[in-house]
């Protein structure tokens, strides 16, 4: 598990901006995607296709295809999630 900044501890601190090195290198339809799915007003499964320009059912694989790529990066490679 990835601890948080507010640990106040330093490992935090470095788990994170690993996490947010990892998230930089990722393409920028998935960062657009995962914005759209993670904002404080997220829209629902039904909505993101038409504001994202991809075909309904896509959502959820593409989802999972772009919540891998951090994890396959060089940054993560050494952390353990979950």
């Amino acid at each position: 598990m990835i601890p948080t900044a507010n640990d106040g501890d330093e490992a935090a601190w470095g788990a994170n901006a690993a996490l947010r090195r990892a998230f930089s290198r990722i393409s920028e339809r998935c960062k657009a995607l995962l914005r759209l799915l993670a904002a404080p007003d997220a829209l629902t499964y039904e909505e993101v296709p038409s504001a994202r320009e991809m075909p309904t059912g896509a959502v959820g694989p593409t989802r999972a295809r772009c919540l891998d790529q951090p994890c396959r990066t060089p940054e993560l490679a050494a952390i353990r999630i979950g």
